[in-house]
């Protein structure tokens, strides 16, 4: 970076998610579930990411002889608008009616990596308090009140990692949180810590 040279391959300076030891070992992690995210845009991101949707489950992934879900709380199709709630990220091996459940540590950890990096785009992007012109606007007093809803919710591992990133980062030179706000339901990056001048 000191050099400004530029990146030789994308991986270099590409994010890398771990899990920890008893995490790894479970069959299902909650590490992106609960969020309230916009179906339109995740629909949209998840195909150009290589999800796929299933019914029973969400939105699947393949990878080699693995087999990656995503659960969502309502059934989606393409062309669905609304609202869900995202849900807990399962592994199996192998494909079909042949697939078998798998520890998440199975996976090879490059691999699952890539899979909750892809997640935590999907869920980043279609987050609740992102609007677009097709999903409402940003003053619409449905949205309103699910985020005054969401507001009043303890923030989840990956949003206080989140808020104490951007905290660290927003800090000026005397060690104080400048003046934007880092309260952030969702824990959206940008989105919703930069929300505001505090005032």
């Amino acid at each position: 970076m000191a050099l400004q040279l530029k990146q030789p391959f994308k991986q270099v300076f590409r994010e890398h998610y771990v899990l920890s030891i008893d995490e790894g070992a479970q069959l299902e992690t909650e590490m992106f579930a609960g969020y309230v995210v916009s179906i339109r845009p995740l629909l949209g991101l998840a195909r150009r990411e290589g999800w796929r949707v299933e019914h029973d489950c969400g939105l699947a992934r393949t990878m080699g002889r693995w087999t990656i879900s995503f659960g969502l709380a309502h059934s989606v199709y393409p062309g669905a608008t609304g609202w869900t709630t995202t849900g807990k990220i399962r592994v199996w091996t192998g494909h079909g009616r042949r697939a078998q459940r798998a520890r998440l540590c199975d996976m090879p950890v490059p691999a699952l990596s890539e899979i909750l990096r892809s997640v935590d785009l999907l869920v980043s992007t279609s987050g609740f308090a992102i609007a677009s012109p097709t999903d409402g606007s940003p003053d619409d007093p449905h949205r309103l009140r699910h985020l005054e809803r969401l507001a009043e919710k303890p923030l989840g591992p990956m949003a206080e990692m989140r808020k104490h990133a951007l905290e660290r980062a927003l800090r000026n030179g005397t060690g104080a949180t400048n003046s934007y706000s880092t309260r952030g339901t969702c824990g959206l990056v940008l989105t919703l810590f930069i929300s505001r001048p505090a005032g």
